[in-house]
């Protein structure tokens, strides 16, 4: 709790030093501040490049989900056919035959399981490289702004200035850059 007021306490530092540099013109509506405010998660999620980031991921989840399906129903088939042999068989062979066949299930399941968190760590890759790959875009509104830091509202609670938020004016530029060159997606989630 005492660690939370202080990060409450440095931010609100932060934010009045920050905020006493905001400036608005009457005449026409100029806004000039050195922090500005993003929110990335929503960058991420509606601009064009995000949206076909997250559907290449999809599809991987959807291909791993079919794949795991299938063995699924390969195990069923034949763990009814081994129930079907216990009678006809010994117990010690029935026994050796449950065990390996356990043991295949187990490793199957292993290996989906590593399969799954691969693909999510690839996916924090993808998201990486996309957030880095926005600094083309954020840097020149930075400029622009006469910003020096740009807070992501996602990684906290944040009080600001609605005038300050370029969340949408990135998604609009990184949409049309993405339109203009359309193999940014494979820079961001090439292997």
């Amino acid at each position: 709790m005492l660690l939370f007021l202080i990060k409450i306490l440095k931010l609100l530092a932060v934010f009045s030093l920050f905020f006493s540099t905001l400036v608005n013109s009457q005449e026409n509506n100029e806004v000039s501040s050195t922090v500005l405010v993003i929110n990335s998660l929503k960058v991420f999620e509606k601009s064009n490049l995000g949206k076909d980031i997250i559907s290449t991921f999809q599809k991987s989840a959807n291909q791993l989900e079919k794949e795991a399906n299938i063995n699924v129903k390969k195990f069923e088939k034949e763990e009814l056919e081994l129930t079907k042999k216990r009678d006809k068989i010994n117990k010690k062979e029935f026994n050796k035959l449950a065990e390996d066949f356990d043991t295949r299930v187990q490793k199957t399941r292993s290996l989906y399981d590593i399969k799954d968190s691969q693909l999510k760590t690839k996916m924090e890759m993808w998201k990486k490289n996309f957030f880095e790959f926005s600094r083309r875009i954020i840097q020149p509104i930075m400029i622009s702004y006469k910003a020096f830091i740009v807070l992501d509202v996602n990684q906290q609670d944040l009080f600001f200035d609605n005038r300050i938020d370029i969340t949408n004016q990135v998604i609009t530029q990184l949409d049309d850059l993405y339109s203009k060159d359309p193999t940014s997606l494979k820079l961001i989630i090439e292997e």
